[in-house]
């Protein structure tokens, strides 16, 4: 199981990875890999808030992450992370499941939804150092 470090270093190297001029040309690999660099944002801030805030300390799927989120109430700090981080998990999945000519269901991403997913990632990272930084934690990204 990962750190709140590990978590924070594997943030780091996806986001870094997703923003820069190699992936410009892949809006796929680009929006898959800033999904993921949220998913180990939101990993990190859940160790190190784990059991304040009813949080696992590591979640081992997708399926185990969604449920906590569906359940977030509007006074939790991560209300405002949950709209953001299904709708960039969305676009994710689609541009991983859906951008393939090949696939009947043929739905790929637009450069809209490309900017949108950047505004996204900018605005969960922002949103979970702000959880991170109000409970007196160190930002690990």
């Amino acid at each position: 199981m990962a750190t709140n470090s590990e978590h924070g270093q594997h943030a780091k190297k996806l986001a870094t990875f997703a923003l820069s001029p190699a992936t410009s040309s892949n809006s796929e690999m680009q929006v898959t890999a800033l999904f993921y660099a949220c998913l180990h944002m939101f990993e990190a801030t859940a160790y190190e808030l784990n059991p304040k805030h009813g949080l696992s300390d590591h979640y081992t799927t997708h399926t185990d992450r969604r449920a906590f989120l569906n359940n977030v109430s509007y006074t939790s700090p991560f209300a405002p992370v949950v709209r953001d981080y299904k709708i960039l998990q969305s676009y994710s999945e689609r541009s991983r499941y859906l951008s393939l000519r090949a696939t009947s269901k043929y739905f790929p991403l637009t450069s809209a939804d490309i900017a949108d997913a950047k505004t996204l990632y900018q605005d969960i990272k922002r949103e979970l150092e702000d959880i991170l930084k109000n409970e007196g934690k160190k930002v690990p990204w």
